[in-house]
């Protein structure tokens, strides 16, 4: 009788787990969209809880060239882009927001050698929005940078961190961005968020 009971829990067990093999537990689940996952392999593809766009994109591939050129639709040249700045103490975060397009609020900024700028521009043309000063400082703080080309529609922004060449006027062509990490110069300063418009 034992026997038996033994072969029925073994049946079920075994059936268990292949059904859950079945239901698409494996490890590489494929993602057809944000939120639906089928069995495969592939990457899973998430949304970030903080309403940043985590999904991967020629956008996000290299922070080197993650920078804001001319504001409007100027036509001149793009000059060559000054070397990072190297700050190991410097740290930029934004999250995703809601607004009324006029600013872009940034929870956390730090640059502790030199003072520098906070700059905003569109993520698809890198056309410059706004920038804010920052000062010199070894503590992180909050900073709202008002735009000077208010956004009216839901759009992908660019936040990138810029050194003061000296001048004190901010020119995404000659202000340096930053480099936070002390192992990678191109570990630049950047964040790249979703503002939704809320007009």
């Amino acid at each position: 009788m034992r026997t038996k009971w033994h072969i029925v829990a073994l049946s079920l067990v075994w059936c268990g787990v292949f059904s859950l093999a079945g239901c698409g537990l494996g490890p590489d689940p494929i993602v057809l969209e944000p939120g639906v996952v089928t069995p495969g392999s592939g990457r899973v593809d998430h949304t970030a809880p903080n309403d940043n766009d985590a999904r991967p994109t020629d956008d996000d591939s290299n922070d080197l060239d993650a920078a804001c050129g001319p504001s409007g639709d100027t036509q001149e040249s793009t000059p060559a882009v000054p070397a990072p700045f190297r700050d190991d103490h410097a740290d930029l975060d934004v999250d995703g927001q809601t607004g009324d397009g006029r600013s872009v609020i940034v929870d956390e900024v730090q640059l502790a050698l030199t003072d520098g700028f906070v700059a905003v521009c569109t993520l698809d043309s890198s056309r410059l929005l706004g920038s804010s000063p920052i000062d010199r400082s070894t503590d992180e703080r909050s900073l709202v940078v008002t735009l000077d080309e208010p956004i009216t529609s839901t759009t992908r922004l660019l936040v990138v961190l810029h050194a003061d060449n000296g001048d004190g006027y901010f020119d995404w062509a000659t202000d340096p961005r930053v480099s936070g990490d002390d192992d990678d110069i191109t570990d630049l300063e950047v964040e790249r968020l979703t503002y939704r418009y809320a007009g």
